[in-house]
């Protein structure tokens, strides 16, 4: 029994395997130790982060109060800085797993998020202004301090949480490490002992060969029948090389520093068409070129010439691809040239008359897409509402109406009901295809929803439901869908001279000669997983007034980067733009409220759809 064991651990297999064994377990310990060193640093770069997220979210705002206190706008001119900084960090912390706790506190952020850069922003334009005061004033009151606190602490809660579970999973790596190593010095001890057993036999395998060594002479004896096989069997082999080249799917040639070919297969005279007395090795290169000269492949001319400067093509030093086009099967191939250390070169070559008709199909089917999507634009620009419609509902009017890409992801929509009509602006998730394809899913949504109630915060709350049912966020974190849209409704009554308002994340501006004033909507977004099914929302009623003007705007304006300092339009920056063509007719107010918008942006891209609608209500 134990000289059989003797024998399995002292054999060369058996070492073989257990070195491989020990070899993947040395693996699986580099692994762990990388994934502990990856996890710490993982956890030492979120921890600096969270510093960095921390310290640009202070600066943003101190640069802010400093201006305002020093009366100096030298310390603002850092704050758009400050902010990207932060955004981009929480951009990068934001694609971390999370869980439900950090995805409370980030939804917690967001509900002050708007109105702090909201007063940040409304501060800068008053240090533009030089009301130093009144900016400090703006970010130093109750009020924003409240946001500010809110804000901070739970961006350092959400962080300190992701912060924990980094710590957890670092600990995790470490133990399953400290496993590895030991499992990996008990191999090493079992394969020290395995080897002082292979050792044992190797020796006993010397005596044998030592005997084995008396017999040498009768191998030498069939030595030379055995060289005589070696030779049949080169022979086979060049048989076998020469059958691999004619049977490749394309074509080579080998010449020599003189042109002359010194190797070939079938495939290159087949491919080229070419005679088998112009194929053959010894014979010039430039006999293969005389023959397409004269086939009037390389075009009009004297075919001397045209013969000399395709040899001169071939009289360079680097490798080089080119495409050729045999006339007499219509086929194109693309050649390889290779030059050889020793003169000479060597062209690979194939068949691409496939490929190139693959390639025009799918440019084709680039066009195909173009046209599919401009003709999805002619379909979304068909279920807005017409002119028409517009100019008989309101005494006076403008949409502006402008999708990033082709088609876009803001929308309008207008019902006549019994007792006036509804106006809604909707910004959906995203832009381009998917969000195009959200306001078709929006637009059915608001036609179900309209058939059910009247009322535009119930009108709110049931498009939310339809919108969460439709792209499964019911689920949870099973749904493949976390898009939505935020959305304002408008019902108009003449007759009783009211409109009321209910919007989600969208607010409704209303002037009344150069006076204006902010309708704010609910904090809340229609869709997405974090959205409550069954999300209430906010009806305000306001009187109508003769000469009463109504502006519902998506967020593509107040985003968008631009002017000298690259900051956002910004909110204030529109009033103020109406107030200055509030002398104007609506339908006048349109190509000023255009050219003004296009001037700020000046050279920075377009960052969303931009959407805005003036009205005039009749009455």
């Amino acid at each position: 029994m134990l000289s059989r064991l003797n024998r399995i651990l002292g054999n060369g297999v058996t070492l073989v395997i257990l070195s491989i064994v020990l070899l993947v377990s040395f693996g699986v310990l580099f692994y762990t130790d990388g994934v502990v060193k990856k996890n710490l640093a993982h956890l030492n770069q979120l921890t600096i982060d969270a510093e960095r997220i921390l310290t640009a979210d202070i600066r943003s705002t101190t640069s802010v109060r400093l201006s305002a206190s020093l009366r100096s706008d030298t310390y603002v001119s850092n704050y758009q800085d400050f902010q990207d900084t932060k955004y981009a960090l929480l951009s990068k912390i934001s694609k971390l797993p999370k869980t439900e706790s950090v995805k409370k506190f980030f939804s917690e952020m967001e509900d002050v998020q708007g109105d702090i850069e909201e007063a940040e922003s409304e501060a800068i334009e008053l240090i533009d202004e030089g009301k130093w005061d009144a900016a400090l004033k703006r970010v130093t009151e109750a009020k924003f301090r409240r946001f500010k606190t809110i804000y901070t602490a739970n961006l350092s809660n959400a962080l300190n949480e992701m912060i924990i579970d980094g710590n957890v999973q670092a600990d995790n790596a470490a133990k399953i490490s400290r496993l590895t190593q030991v499992m990996a010095l008990f191999m090493f001890i079992l394969l020290a002992v395995i080897g002082v057993l292979f050792t044992r036999e190797q020796r006993r395998s010397l005596i044998r060969q030592s005997e084995l060594a008396e017999s040498l002479e009768d191998v030498n004896e069939n030595l030379e029948k055995r060289v005589a096989e070696r030779t049949e069997e080169l022979d086979r082999t060049q048989e076998t090389l020469r059958a691999a080249l004619d049977n490749m799917a394309g074509g080579i040639f080998l010449i020599d520093q003189n042109f002359t070919l010194q190797l070939f297969n079938e495939r290159f005279r087949e491919l080229y068409d070419l005679p088998n007395n112009v194929v053959q090795v010894g014979k010039s290169l430039r006999d293969v070129f005389q023959v397409r000269a004269e086939r009037g492949e390389y075009g009009p001319g004297d075919i001397t010439d045209l013969v000399e400067e395709r040899i001169k093509s071939y009289e360079f030093k680097n490798s080089s691809k080119l495409e050729d086009y045999v006339a007499t099967t219509g086929k194109t191939l693309e050649l390889h040239r290779r030059p050889l250390a020793g003169g000479g070169l060597v062209a690979v070559f194939d068949d691409i008359t496939e490929r190139k008709a693959a390639q025009a199909a799918i440019e084709d089917a680039h066009d195909v897409m173009h046209d599919s999507i401009r003709y999805a634009s002619r379909i979304q620009r068909s279920l807005l509402p017409n002119d028409e419609l517009l100019t008989e509902l309101f005494a006076d009017h403008f949409v502006i109406w402008e999708p990033r890409d082709v088609v876009g992801g803001d929308m309008y929509w207008i019902k006549k009901d019994r007792r006036g009509y509804f106006l809604v602006l909707f910004d959906c998730t995203g832009h381009g295809v998917p969000g195009a394809l959200m306001t078709t899913i929006t637009a059915s949504a608001l036609n179900v929803a309209f058939s059910e109630t009247g009322d535009p915060a119930r009108l709110v709350s049931r498009v939310n439901q339809i919108i969460k049912d439709a792209l499964g966020q019911q689920k949870g974190d099973e749904g493949d869908s976390d898009d939505g849209l935020e959305m304002g409704i408008c019902l108009v009554e003449p007759d009783r001279m009211r409109v009321t308002f209910a919007g989600a994340r969208f607010d409704l501006i209303m002037g009344q000669g150069s006076e204006f004033e902010v309708i704010k909507g609910d904090k809340c977004s229609v869709g997405y997983r974090y959205v409550d099914f069954d999300q209430k929302f906010t009806n305000h009623s306001i009187r109508l007034n003769p000469g009463q003007r109504f502006y519902l705007y998506t967020d593509g304006i107040p985003d968008q980067v631009g002017g000298e300092k690259r900051r956002s339009f910004g909110r204030k920056r529109l009033i103020e733009m109406l107030k200055n063509v509030s002398h104007m007719s609506l339908v006048d107010q349109e190509p000023h409220l255009k050219r003004t918008f296009e001037d700020y942006q000046g050279s920075e891209s377009r960052r969303d759809d931009v959407s805005i609608i003036g009205i005039m209500p009749l009455g």
